[in-house]
């Protein structure tokens, strides 16, 4: 193969990194943050910014010990350079999406080829769940970093390159994953690990030789050297952090992380056993139509090793999250660059033999798998009558595109051009990704519902110098939007209390508000009323009031009624408010 063709191959994988790129970064700062982890995370690195504490994450000036604190590090870090935004926030999550890309397409280049390195990485970057979660300020894409720079180093000293720095690489990324997001990174590696050795004994199962053949390359990832390393890594933050909070490291590992996985989910996030069989067809969308294909023929030819250790890092991680109580669709992340490989794997097969693609039934498949993303381009429609300010311009824009994508992907499956319709699938889903965050979300009223209606706070007087109370409604992400000026208050707290202890500035649920008699609400000038994804503490859809003490000097209102301040009707806020409804 001539050096130029294989040049002309890393120039488009260039390209394809590039491109992914510009999806993650468009609308990173227009979209608002969605409530309620990116909301949490977002805020507790500005207050670790600006506070000085790197140690100790806190939200609404209390301990947040849901985390460890790596990527609070890095969201801070991007606030220092970039300003306290909502892009600054999510772009660690874009660098560690890009990095994995580059590290899965190097290591498949060296193990199995140009080409497949090449279909990994588009497969990969095109996945449904992989572009969401390098967009979100979660700890996902950082953790997912960390497993498969662990994963690479691990499937070296499989095949025989027993390193001493390749161990150390090992054990340095579980470190780094522990700080990210706590334990579950050891059984992403030790599923794989055990998933790996049934593999390699097979019919073997009940051979005490068979197995200490397939567990003999444990030891060149040399055990101890991994402890000293995680130590290493670990330790120093943990000993400052129980110096300062002596019960977050507690409450970490109980409540929050090995809770959730041995005894009961958090905030009722559990879920049926077997729900990821069912989950990994929209995660891995748009190559779902390549699961089954892609799954047994890496186990028809798992006599290679890339694609034997890529099952074991399909199957072994699928079996651990499996076991844990609360499950959520994000947990599959880990799941999808074994994926992307396999997929790889039978698309370079079926470009040079066109039958691997086309076992009996193929069209119904192909039929079915057409029907059902053409319907999914549709779902923002499903929201017309239950939300106002919808962005129709956007929403059809959007159908078109997912329609002309499903349309030619198909055309080119039926007329056994398979080169041509993998290549629109990836292309189409990174353009469908861009429309939806550039055209849909960033105009979708109920999320910038709170954006708003911190503006019309403004607008109506509020300085930064002035609390604002939530009352039945708490989400994370108003913490982040008021700049730290919340304080959370009891729902009864209007009915226990006099009418001069009240406070100035109130953001209340519609709940809240329509319980309170009239003669208290008379004494409440309401700025405005908002549309939200969550109400309250419910995360129901719902409706908050925003309003203000009204003072004993102005009294034109009408009795009992929901008025809003004159004063504040005409403001840029309130205008744009009144577009939103509308």
């Amino acid at each position: 193969m001539s050096n130029s063709f294989l040049s002309a191959r890393r120039i488009l994988a260039g390209l394809l990194l590039l491109g992914f790129v510009l999806v993650g970064l468009v609308g990173s700062n227009r979209i608002p943050l969605i409530d309620r982890d990116e909301g949490w995370y977002t805020q507790i690195s500005r207050t670790m910014l600006r506070s000085g504490d790197w140690v100790v994450p806190r939200f609404r000036g209390e301990v947040f010990a849901g985390k460890p604190v790596l990527a609070f590090w890095c969201q801070a870090a991007s606030m220092g350079v970039f300003g306290a935004t909502p892009f600054a926030a999510r772009l660690p999550s874009t660098i560690s999406g890009l990095l994995t890309l580059g590290l899965v397409w190097w290591a498949v280049r060296r193990t199995a080829g140009e080409k497949r390195a090449l279909w990994a990485t588009f497969v990969l970057s095109s996945s449904l769940l992989f572009m969401v979660m390098s967009k979100l300020a979660l700890t996902d894409a950082e953790l997912l970093l960390w497993i498969v720079i662990g994963e690479i180093s691990m499937a070296a000293l499989y095949v025989g390159k027993r390193n001493f720095w390749i161990a150390a690489v090992l054990w340095t990324a579980l470190g780094l994953a522990l700080m990210t997001k706590g334990p579950v990174a050891i059984g992403m590696f030790a599923g794989t690990a055990a998933a790996l050795a049934l593999i390699d004994v097979g019919r073997d199962f009940f051979s005490m030789a068979a197995w200490r053949r397939a567990t003999g390359w444990w030891w060149s990832t040399r055990p101890w050297l991994g402890a000293a390393i995680v130590v290493a890594v670990v330790l120093p933050w943990a000993m400052m952090v129980h110096a300062r909070s002596p019960g977050f490291l507690a409450s970490t590992l109980g409540a929050s992380m090995l809770a959730p996985i041995f005894v009961k989910p958090l905030d009722g996030r559990g879920s049926m056993h077997g729900i990821y069989l069912i989950l990994i067809w929209p995660g891995f969308a748009p190559w779902s139509i390549l699961l089954p294909t892609a799954v047994l023929s890496g186990w028809r030819h798992r006599r290679l090793p890339v694609l034997r250790f890529c099952l074991a890092a399909l199957i072994g991680p699928l079996l651990v999250i499996e076991g844990v109580q609360q499950k959520l669709m994000h947990y599959l992340l880990p799941l999808m660059p074994a994926l992307a490989v396999l997929s790889a794997d039978v698309i370079s097969r079926a470009v040079r033999n066109v039958r691997v693609m086309r076992p009996r039934g193929w069209k119904w498949g192909v039929t079915t798998w057409g029907i059902v993303v053409a319907c999914a381009g549709f779902l923002p429609w499903t929201l017309v009558g239950r939300f106002r300010g919808l962005p129709y311009a956007g929403m059809t824009f959007l159908s078109a595109v997912v329609l002309t994508v499903v349309g030619l992907t198909m055309w080119f499956m039926f007329t056994r051009r398979d080169r041509a319709a993998f290549v629109v699938m990836g292309i189409g889903s990174l353009c469908v990704a861009a429309v939806f965050m550039a055209l849909v979300l960033p105009a979708y009223a109920p999320l910038n519902a709170l954006r708003l209606a911190v503006g019309a706070m403004r607008e109506a007087g509020l300085d930064r110098t002035q609390p604002v109370a939530l009352i039945g409604y708490s989400e994370p992400s108003i913490t982040f939007y008021l700049d730290g000026q919340d304080e959370v208050y009891p729902t009864d707290y209007l009915q226990t209390h006099p009418v001069e202890q009240w406070p100035r500035w109130m953001i209340l649920s519609s709940s809240v508000w329509g319980r309170l008699p009239p003669k208290d609400r008379d004494r409440l000038l309401a700025v405005g009323e908002f549309q939200v994804l969550s109400g309250g503490s419910s995360r129901a859809n719902g409706t908050i009031v925003v309003a203000k003490m009204r003072p004993t000097e102005r009294q034109a209102f009408r009795p009992g009624g929901l008025e809003t301040n004159p004063s504040a009707r005409s403001s840029p806020a309130m205008e744009a408010m009144a577009s939103a409804r509308r």
